[in-house]
């Protein structure tokens, strides 16, 4: 029996955007960091930074994604499946939208680099100077969408772009998952808040899943001459299934490893400068047919880093 999981890539691939999406502002990047004593001064905790219409930045991102594949039989393991797409994008962000909380939900790039590199070969499919439209969706599950001259790009680069970029915009604030009610002092911890951190998974189209995690203010940092506290996101997920799986398919088990650590300047309202994120899916099920079951194991691995500088 040959098997392929392009009906379960959906689901699994979806499930990595909307944790990079509900993370999307837990960023940074130590290479760029001066680190500072704290003290005993306390900060108040302001993951959200709403946006306005017309603010500009430019952005630097790369990013990676790998999915592995095998049929475990036993003690034995195939290899079926071993992809992996690399993604480097700089461009000139412009807000044209937002939500009424302040989150960006269309979004013009002036490509200044775009690459993708897919199992070792590299291509630029959009030229220096394209200007790319992302209309971030606001309803559960939906992809949004990436349009050059008003036309979609093709799912190839899609795919690619939500590596780096999200398509997705909910109202939730990431102060309602990982915020503090209180200041905290360099060297506290606090508890994620898990039910809304599943709930905004869940208005995403994400697989159902049990959370727990916990937020660290690690140190004072210095970012491109931003006083910033830097703020250490760890979440564990336990899949309780997977959405929209085909009928020869059961799910076994799964679970999300997420870590994520920002640089978030003190002022309150200033973008984070720097980032970096990773999630990892890791995922068993079985196929019958024919009178036959086959066990497989799946494991999503994405990364992201990234460098903003706000624009006048």
């Amino acid at each position: 029996m040959q098997f392929t999981t392009r009906h379960l890539r959906p689901s699994v691939t979806r499930a990595l955007s909307l944790s990079l999406a509900s993370c999307a502002v837990v960023l940074a990047s130590a290479a760029t960091l001066s680190a500072q004593r704290g003290g005993a001064q306390r900060y108040d905790i302001h993951f959200h930074r709403p946006l306005a219409v017309g603010a500009r930045a430019r952005v630097e991102l790369t990013g990676s994604k790998q999915i592995s594949m095998e049929r475990v039989n036993g003690r034995n393991r195939e290899s079926v499946r071993d992809e992996t797409v690399q993604v480097r994008f700089v461009a000139v962000e412009r807000v044209t939208a937002i939500s009424a909380i302040g989150k960006a939900t269309t979004l013009e790039y002036t490509i200044e680099a775009f690459e993708i590199t897919r199992d070792g070969t590299r291509t630029t499919p959009l030229a220096v100077g394209t200007v790319l439209t992302l209309e971030r969706s606001t309803q559960p599950g939906g992809d949004g969408h990436m349009r050059v001259n008003g036309r979609d790009v093709s799912e190839e680069v899609a795919e690619a772009l939500s590596i780096v970029l999200s398509r997705s915009a909910t109202d939730t604030t990431d102060d309602e998952v990982f915020g503090s009610q209180t200041p905290r002092r360099v060297g506290e911890r606090w508890n994620v808040n898990a039910t809304a951190a599943q709930q905004q998974l869940a208005a995403t189209g994400a697989p159902d899943m049990r959370l727990r995690g916990e937020v660290r203010a690690t140190e004072l940092v210095t970012v491109d001459t931003l006083p910033c506290l830097t703020l250490t996101a760890n979440i564990q997920g336990q899949l309780r299934g997977l959405p929209n799986l085909p009928p020869s398919a059961s799910f076994r088990s799964g679970t999300m490893q997420m870590n994520a650590t920002g640089a978030f300047p003190v002022d309150g309202s200033t973008r984070p400068p720097t980032g970096t994120l990773s999630v990892v899916v890791d995922v068993n099920f079985s196929v019958s047919a024919q009178g036959q079951t086959q066990n497989f194991h799946m494991v999503v691995r994405e990364e992201r880093s990234e460098h903003l500088t706000v624009l006048p």
